[in-house]
């Protein structure tokens, strides 16, 4: 992953199941594409069957992607192992946009779809209702950005930014009460971060708001 050292900022997004499966690297391919969400952007674990040296592969312990587009000024790397543990490092969207930026509702929509990517990933791979998921995001590159919005709105003040520059945070999940704990999760994800830029904080209506849109197949 040599594009990784160039990235000015990325989420890193790890999920675990406690009790692990034992899947074939077909399955997992099947579950991964059954599990796109696309709604926004590249989804997570995109597959792109078009492109040969972007497509999975299958490896001794999974399967997994690299998508170093540098025409989209991109980068996402995605990894499912036999037992189901999943891993993704994707660069921040906001690089491609505007320089030194940070998007809440981009922020909120991608942990948003993260979780409704879990959700349906761990379902396909037929893990039970009360099966136990470690969650662990991390932010990377957030010193020196302005918090904004992707597109306008009135719920920022002023121009906050970071000097800190990783926010993370670990949770377990249980996959069967994801849909319904949604917004408290994005929530639990988001908050800590955007606390970074200047105290930065939202409302739960906000978080209610850009998380029940986005699972209509509205992108904020």
């Amino acid at each position: 992953m040599d594009a990784e050292a160039r990235l000015k900022g990325t989420m890193e997004l790890r999920f675990a199941l406690h009790d692990g499966l034992n899947k074939s690297q077909v399955e997992l391919l099947n579950a991964v594409r059954a599990s796109e969400i696309k709604t926004f952007g590249w989804p997570i674990a995109v597959t792109l069957e078009n492109r040969t040296e972007y497509r999975p592969r299958p490896f001794g312990d999974g399967i997994r992607a690299e998508i170093p587009a540098a025409e989209h000024q991109s980068y996402d790397y995605w990894a499912v192992r036999k037992s189901g543990d999943f891993y993704l490092l994707q660069s921040f969207f906001e690089d491609s946009r505007e320089k030194n930026a940070l998007f809440f509702n981009t922020r909120i929509v991608r942990v948003t779809e993260a979780f409704m990517f879990a959700e349906r990933l761990y379902t396909a791979l037929g893990a039970a209702p009360d099966a136990k998921i470690s969650a662990r995001f991390t932010h990377n590159g957030l010193a020196g950005r302005t918090l904004k919005s992707a597109g306008p709105n009135r719920r920022l003040s002023g121009s906050p930014t970071a000097l800190e520059s990783v926010s993370e945070t670990e949770s377990v999940i249980v996959l069967g009460e994801i849909q319904n704990a949604l917004v408290d999760e994005v929530q639990r994800v988001c908050a800590p971060m955007l606390m970074l830029f200047e105290f930065q904080e939202l409302q739960r209506p906000i978080y209610e708001d850009i998380v029940r849109r986005f699972e209509k197949g509205e992108p904020t």
